[in-house]
């Protein structure tokens, strides 16, 4: 895979690096706080296309 994937958030990529410092250095101070009821799966397809597969809900969220 040309990027891993691990939970975050995408401030920039296939930026020159020094935008991709300023970003960093920009967010330096980010946080964000979310409720999350549920997780997905997705498949990226050789289209190069993400597709939702399916949902795993989470504590005691309802299941759909």
């Amino acid at each position: 895979m040309r990027f891993n994937y691990h939970p975050h958030v995408t401030v920039a990529h296939e930026v020159a690096d020094d935008l991709l410092d300023a970003a960093f250095d920009g967010m330096a101070d980010y946080e964000a706080a979310f409720d999350v009821d549920e997780v997905h799966l997705f498949e990226h397809g050789d289209d190069g296309v993400w597709r939702p597969v399916q949902g795993f809900p989470l504590g005691d969220a309802p299941t759909r």
